[in-house]
């Protein structure tokens, strides 16, 4: 080179003045060094972003010996056995030192250049100052912990509201059940009383909602491992609603794969919660047909056993534009089905949650007008035990 800022040292022949001003004063760094990492050319930009002199460097400094303890390592176990192997690397983070003592973050980008015989003969290298990069990682780090911290104190906020609601609201179910018991009410005391006992049901099952959701999205929902009778889980499910499907018209049955062991091994009570909430949701949006649910064995060994769940109504079904987002928190397939049907639209959101939490995946698939299946598998251990919990 033409000053002393950046010069060649055995390296290719100089560019004209032209290019060489470009080289000098491009925005990113730029070096070539020997196989050995000795710094043979540099632009004016390198020099200036460390704060030397090309005299300081060319010929005398070793390309590792600008890094930071961590990012030689790093050179010399990955960076130089990985430019020798494949001839390039790229978009590799390094913390370069400068003359002050104040760490560069950068980026480079090698390619290594071999002479006739193929042997290694000199490695250009491309460094980016990764500065605004690194703050912005940091910055992005910052957000997500506020978001963290902010979703945290949103769900302890959920959680104590919806125990202070709910003890009132049990408060007033007593108090329904004793009104009941105090004596025949004439016609009209009654409906108010049925009423009554209705929306504070309604309105503890929409705080049980929220209060599981807010659970799980703290991470706060564990499973229990124990055992359990399969049969007794679904007929559990099923014997609540049969009252209300059969008050509907709709008949509701249940089946169980005769290869199901009698003992598993997993968590019963999210088992069920999990088909309380598909079972619930198909009796509702029945209103002629039936709803099915089936547990078929896909898969049998003598220690674990997967098990496919499904169950299928012939409902109103799912449009397929709304069909994404039946997952999704707080949705519902339209207002006017919510108002139809109430409900908070979080039982499917807490379902595909609670499903995950044990491995498996909640699918969906529905035809509008003529019914929706839900479908999931999970992999259960096999008891030694027969289960006597009734559970």
């Amino acid at each position: 080179m033409a000053d002393a800022d950046a010069r060649d040292v055995g390296g290719p022949p100089e560019p004209d003045a032209s290019a060489q001003a470009l080289y000098d004063d491009a925005p990113c760094a730029l070096l070539s060094t020997l196989p050995s990492g000795d710094i043979v050319h540099v632009n004016r930009t390198f020099v200036d972003w460390l704060g030397v002199t090309a005299d300081e460097v060319l010929g005398r400094v070793r390309f590792q010996d600008l890094l930071t303890m961590g990012s030689r390592i790093y050179y010399e176990t990955h960076y130089a056995p990985l430019l020798r192997m494949q001839g390039w690397v790229r978009e590799i983070a390094v913390e370069i030192v400068r003359a002050d003592g104040s760490r560069l973050p950068a980026l480079i980008n090698t390619v290594l250049k071999n002479d006739a015989a193929g042997q290694p003969l000199l490695a250009r290298t491309t460094v980016f100052d990764a500065t605004d990069r690194r703050e912005y990682e940091r910055e992005l780090v910052r957000q997500r912990q506020r978001a963290e911290k902010a979703d945290q104190e949103k769900a302890q906020f959920i959680s104590t509201v919806s125990h202070e609601i709910r003890n009132p609201v049990n408060a007033i179910m007593g108090i329904a059940e004793l009104l009941d018991l105090t004596g025949p009410l004439p016609p009209r005391q009654q409906e108010l009383v049925r009423l009554l006992r209705q929306s504070s049901h309604n309105l503890l099952s929409l705080i049980n909602d929220i209060l599981d959701f807010s659970k799980i999205e703290a991470g706060k929902s564990s499973l229990e491992e124990r055992s359990f009778d399969l049969r007794r889980v679904v007929s559990g499910v099923v014997q609540p609603l049969r009252l209300e499907a059969e008050g509907k018209g709709v008949a509701l049955a249940s089946r169980v794969d005769e290869q199901v062991p009698e003992s598993l091994l997993g968590d019963p009570v999210k088992i069920g919660q999990v088909l309380t909430n598909l079972v619930g949701n198909a009796v509702k949006f029945t209103t002629e047909g039936r709803v099915t649910v089936e547990a078929r064995v896909r898969e049998l060994t003598t220690e674990v056993a997967s098990i496919e769940f499904r169950v299928t109504d012939t409902g109103i079904g799912i449009s397929p534009q709304q069909l994404p987002h039946v997952f999704d928190d707080f949705s519902q397939a339209s207002y006017d089905i919510g108002l139809k049907y109430g409900g908070t639209g979080l039982g499917l959101a807490i379902s595909k949650k609670l499903v995950e939490l044990q491995g498996g995946q909640l699918a969906v698939a529905s035809e509008l007008g003529q019914g929706t299946a839900f479908s999931f598998v999970l992999r259960l251990g096999i008891s030694e035990h027969q289960d006597k919990s009734g559970t």
